[in-house]
């Protein structure tokens, strides 16, 4: 059972990451994934609503589970070319992925750009993918970790 104090250090600490993560330019949307946050808390921090006077500490870093879901996001959102070869489902899950983390389909686009933009934006309007089945491991995530980062998110 958390005290008071205790609840309120972890109450701190958790609109700290959150001004920390959107002071780096993540998205609301994965703000909400990385610091397991209501996604209205989030908005109305950003929108200085809540806890406008909380400042981040110099020095500030994130609990181990919110640096270890912010690398593997930060990894997805580097957007690494896959090492295969011309279009294959991989390819075309990961396409789904980048646009599910709110990738510009322009970026997408460029990531594939031997292929046709017309071929990029009917496989980008697939809607049966799963998401699940891809093979993180081909970006540098431990598959163990992609999975529980995406069903905590789905």
């Amino acid at each position: 059972m958390l005290g008071i104090k205790e609840f309120m250090q972890d109450k701190e600490q958790l609109v700290c990451a959150i001004k920390y993560l959107l002071d780096v330019g993540l998205p609301e949307k994965l703000v909400v994934l990385v610091t397991q946050a209501k996604q209205p808390y989030v908005n109305k921090i950003k929108n200085g609503k809540l806890h406008r006077n909380t400042k981040i500490e110099e020095g500030f870093k994130l609990n181990s589970e919110q640096q270890n879901k912010y690398e593997i996001v930060k990894k997805i959102l580097f957007m690494p070319e896959l090492p295969t070869s011309g279009i294959g489902e991989q390819d075309v899950i990961y396409m789904q992925l980048l646009k599910f983390f709110m990738i510009p389909k322009d970026k997408i686009i460029e990531l594939y750009n031997n292929l046709a933009k017309v071929k990029v934006s009917r496989l980008l309007l697939k809607k049966k993918i799963d998401l699940g089945n891809f093979d993180s491991e081909l970006i540098g995530v431990d598959k163990k970790e992609y999975l529980e980062l995406m069903i905590e998110f789905l």
